[in-house]
């Protein structure tokens, strides 16, 4: 059995701390999925699905070709993928 590491953090408070989050005596905070993009973005097999811009109001100026075309699912672009992965990764 693993031994809980003891943080003490002033005179009154302490945190206990598992030892595979205690590295060179400083206590490693998790890293944490931003949830605004965990519901705006999917991961999928290779890439990062995202929603469509311009279907949600005013839909009856637009024809029905647009209106079909904005159905299509929409991807993020090569140069966005890295920055939205580190927001919806999960440790």
């Amino acid at each position: 059995m693993q031994a809980l590491c003891l943080l003490f953090t002033s005179k009154r408070y302490f945190v206990i701390i598992h030892p595979s989050n205690f590295i060179k005596g400083v206590a490693m905070p998790k890293m944490k999925t931003h949830r605004g993009a965990a519901k705006r973005f999917k991961k999928t097999k290779n890439k990062i699905k995202r929603g469509s811009a311009f279907r949600s109001h005013i839909l009856t100026k637009k024809s029905q070709k647009r209106k079909r075309q904005l159905r299509a699912p929409h991807y993020v672009a090569k140069v966005d993928v890295k920055r939205v992965v580190e927001l919806i990764a999960t440790y």
